[in-house]
């Protein structure tokens, strides 16, 4: 359920909460992550926060050539940590905010690609 605040969230709550929302699943998924940030001094135009995820312990396209079912959960928490940002802006503001997490689902489009035959496969996996 999704609870309005009363006042208006800023611009930068909205960020903050948003790459918090990457952590936390990060977190609760032990998806190591560097850092996370939302200061624009360390960030380009176009980007108004991130959270610097680990490499990964292989390369993705070995990932992809594992067994169906370790692929399948590697690829699924890849896509919870992605949504959890957008998922935590939803929750304090009330909606969904899909182009600002744009970034986030094209990622999300790619896991599910490397996967997958074709984009409407890739799509129908993620919807």
């Amino acid at each position: 359920m999704m609870v309005k605040m009363r006042r208006r969230p800023t611009a930068e709550e909205r960020v903050a909460y948003h790459e918090a929302g990457h952590v936390v699943m990060a977190s609760l998924l032990k998806r190591r992550f560097r850092f996370v940030t939302i200061d624009q001094k360390e960030l380009d135009r176009e980007t108004k926060g991130l959270v610097h995820l680990a490499k990964l312990n292989r390369p993705w396209e070995d990932i992809c050539l594992l067994s169906t079912e370790e692929s399948r959960a590697k690829i699924e928490r890849e896509i919870k940590v992605a949504l959890g940002g957008e998922v935590a802006e939803a929750l304090l503001v009330g909606r969904h905010n899909w182009l600002g997490a744009k970034d986030d689902i094209k990622n999300c489009i790619y896991f599910c690609s490397s996967q997958s035959g074709s984009f409407k496969e890739a799509e129908a996996y993620l919807w």
